[in-house]
């Protein structure tokens, strides 16, 4: 796949890193097109996308960057302020490409999220680099708010335990950071360009069982039949 991270280098409009400059997470604006792929990709309407941090070699959106409020429509009638109509999404880093997707079920329907986890949490070293991967994904999270509508960032200030919500849970919203909650989020945030072992563990296992983590033969010719139909 070609895009920002994963040793392809983060030519994405938007960056964030952490005080020591070791990592640099990033995304790109989205395209023309885009939108319509990824509402493709996932069976419904994508909401409060901000970018796209991953593509395929095709072009199409892999990994995408989702707003960390979401903004939903208020029951009829309901007499509440307009900073209520926000609901907090910690999973910043989505994966969307079918393919890949497909590809992490599988690991998982074979558990290797126990395996995983009980191998990283066997290793100092890739403990301390996953705590690591999860307030690099926070931290990159709460660089996102700034740019959140003005009524979003009312919200925060009128419920601050969201706010604390969104600043210290990690990849994916997990609380627990020593286990992993699903490798769909930590390969999402390895493929970003993040420093995430949990997520280098299922790239390096798909890689070995002959998933091409740049796209599959089969995405290229449905792209091409998606094209015919426009």
């Amino acid at each position: 796949m070609a895009g920002a991270g994963c040793g392809t280098g983060n030519e994405t409009g938007n960056e964030t890193g952490n005080e020591s400059g070791s990592w640099t997470l990033g995304f790109e604006p989205l395209k023309d097109g885009d939108l319509a792929a990824i509402e493709e990709q996932l069976g419904r309407r994508p909401r409060n996308v901000v970018g796209v941090a991953y593509r395929c070699r095709f072009g199409r959106p892999a990994v995408i960057v989702n707003s960390p409020l979401v903004a939903v429509d208020r029951p009829s009638g309901m007499a509440s302020p307009a900073c209520a109509e926000w609901v907090p999404l910690p999973t910043v880093f989505w994966l969307t490409c079918p393919y890949l997707v497909a590809a992490v079920g599988e690991l998982e329907s074979r558990g290797l999220v126990r395996q995983f986890t009980k191998e990283i949490g066997s290793d100092p070293e890739l403990a301390a680099k996953l705590q690591q991967a999860h307030s690099e994904y926070a931290a990159f999270r709460q660089a996102l708010i700034p740019s959140l509508p003005e009524e979003a960032q009312e919200f925060l200030v009128v419920h601050p335990h969201i706010q604390e919500v969104l600043a210290r849970s990690g990849i994916g919203g997990a609380c627990d950071h020593s286990s992993l909650k699903c490798l769909h989020m930590h390969l999402a945030h390895f493929l970003a360009g993040g420093d995430n072992p949990a997520g280098e563990l299922v790239a390096g296992y798909l890689t070995r069982e002959g998933v091409d983590l740049a796209g599959d033969p089969s995405c290229r010719a449905e792209e091409n039949s998606t094209s015919s139909t426009e």
